[in-house]
């Protein structure tokens, strides 16, 4: 199998893929924190901090999203350039 992220292009997307697979991770952690501690109260505080952490996690799930699909393209992409011979 090709590795596609020995090209500039590839080493780009799958590195800002990892990154958003992090801040996604970051984000989920920070989402169970905030709805953690709003078990058990109708503090406003504490519910605003939630929506916060749930608008955040929504916008990290967006991002991860995003950037597994550019990665997906560039590799369909590349790999049917493979099979025809027309790699740089």
């Amino acid at each position: 199998m090709l590795d596609f992220r020995q090209t500039a292009e590839g080493a780009a997307l799958y590195k800002a893929m990892s990154k958003a697979r992090d801040a996604l991770a970051s984000a989920h952690l920070d989402y169970h924190r905030a709805f953690e501690a709003s078990l058990g109260t109708d503090d406003a505080k504490s519910v605003a901090g939630l929506r916060e952490q749930g608008r955040a996690y929504a916008q990290a799930v967006s991002q991860y999203s995003t950037a597994v699909m550019a990665w997906l393209r560039y590799v369909d992409v590349r790999s049917r350039d493979e099979g025809k011979g027309t790699s740089p």
